[in-house]
């Protein structure tokens, strides 16, 4: 919603709203000359024209309940976002994981090429501060957000499918209904549009497909020699990644990036493979890449203090998990112990098996209870859930759950050694534990 407010802000448009708390979107929104309410009240309308909601805003909010009584137009986020993207020859990033950081590396990627994008990601990224701005240049970047199927309101010239799974159990019945909608997403492109999809993803691979078999033009990324973007001899280490591009046999150049983990090898591939097929400059796109410094949340190192990292991350789903857990191993020099707060009750309570596994390479896990995003509880759905399947998989591991998340920071204190790497972990409110644990650690922080 900031990103939408920051937009329309620079089209010229009056931009008003409320949020339930202080933020740095809200300073920054308020710096910028919005009116920024604090809680949700009717009055909060004012002069309003034109009411945009996102979809975690429910019905009986007192705000959507005044604009209907004043018969001012609701429109979803979606319905605004697309109206936005049609302004601009816009390419959308959609998928299960990395849409941010992919969509993140297109911006920069376009910046570096002096092309001046509008971008609307679900990050700050590093370089700007921001996640939002509406260039004059030819391109918009955008993220499409599944969730709620609401990326069906999108209509992309362009669009990139990362990876398909199941993250939305509230929404999404089985894997088969995201991978449809996903398909659907596809077929808005128009004639001339590209789809951009990891080959390597069977789910993604089977959609890119079914869309080229009705017509579609797909071009396939990964490692495997199938597909059309190809990375090979790649390198990873806390320093970044490295690898050499190809196009269908072809070298594009080395690839270096300065954000760690093969899930961002395939991310930057995407990236590449967008800016290729727009017909960007290799070596711009590629520079651009180089120079991306990653996205807020996104493993960003919050701080140390003599010798202990203190990393934060957004992953909330047993794939991104696993994938960052994995990351973190290869990386540190002493133990990572994982900080994870469950996201959602329908989540947790369909995956917590599978969230298990995604624990193997950590030596410590401290589970919190769920942040429930404004779902209601289930019964018998909790943190516990997810802290039980870890214990049965790995009886060995060194495992703690405390539920209250006030007392989270000081627990994970006392269970500190010297050259821990600690990642506060999940879509909620953990990301404050982290400077939590700084400041309870002392002077000496950095």
């Amino acid at each position: 919603m900031s990103a939408i407010a920051t937009v329309l802000m620079q089209m010229g448009y009056r931009v008003e709203g409320s949020d339930l708390k202080e933020s740095p979107n809200v300073r920054r929104l308020r710096a910028m000359g919005a009116v920024v309410g604090i809680g949700h009240r009717a009055d909060n309308l004012g002069l309003a024209e034109v009411v945009i909601r996102s979809s975690a805003v429910s019905g009986d909010n007192p705000e959507i309940i005044e604009a209907e009584r004043r018969g001012i137009p609701v429109i979803a986020r979606a319905s605004m976002l697309s109206g936005i993207m049609e302004t601009r020859e816009s390419i959308a990033v959609a998928g299960t994981h990395g849409k941010t950081t992919t969509s993140s590396m297109i911006t920069q990627m376009l910046l570096e090429c002096g092309t001046d994008p509008a971008f609307l990601i679900g990050g700050e990224l590093n370089e700007i501060g921001s996640n939002a701005h509406y260039g004059a240049g030819r391109y918009l970047v955008a993220e499409a957000d599944e969730s709620d199927g609401s990326l069906l309101c999108l209509k992309p010239s362009h669009a990139v499918l990362t990876n398909v799974e199941l993250d939305h159990p509230d929404y999404f019945e089985s894997i088969e209904q995201t991978a449809d909608v996903f398909r659907r997403f596809l077929d808005l492109l128009p004639t001339g549009g590209t789809a951009v999809v990891c080959g390597d993803d069977p789910m993604a691979r089977r959609v890119g497909l079914d869309f080229a078999g009705a017509g579609g033009t797909v071009l396939f990324y990964g490692r495997g020699e199938e597909n059309d973007y190809r990375f090979e001899g790649e390198a990873v280490s806390a320093e970044g990644c490295a690898y050499t591009a190809r196009f269908r046999g072809e070298e594009l150049g080395a690839v270096r990036t300065l954000v760690p983990g093969v899930h961002n090898i395939y991310n930057s591939l995407a990236a590449l493979a967008v800016g290729h097929s727009l017909g960007i400059p290799v070596d711009g796109a590629i520079e651009g890449i180089r120079r991306f410094q990653g996205v807020r949340r996104r493993f960003e190192l919050v701080g140390t203090h003599d010798g202990i990292k203190i990393v934060d991350d957004y992953a909330h789903h047993p794939t991104e998990v696993r994938a960052v857990v994995d990351l973190a191993s290869k990386i540190a020099g002493g133990r990572v112990m994982v900080v994870f707060q469950p996201h959602r009750y329908s989540r947790t309570g369909r995956l917590a098996a599978d969230f298990a596994e995604s624990f193997d390479a950590a030596d410590v896990v401290v589970v919190t209870d769920i942040y429930g995003a404004g779902e209601e509880p289930e019964p018998g759905v909790t943190g516990r859930m997810v802290a039980d399947g870890i214990r049965e998989r790995d009886p060995a591991k060194e495992l703690h759950y405390v539920p209250s998340r006030s007392e989270l920071a000081h627990r994970v204190v006392e269970l500190l050694r010297d050259g821990d790497l600690v990642i506060t972990m999940g879509a909620g409110d953990v990301t404050q534990c982290a400077r939590e644990i700084l400041g309870l650690l002392g002077p000496g922080n950095s």
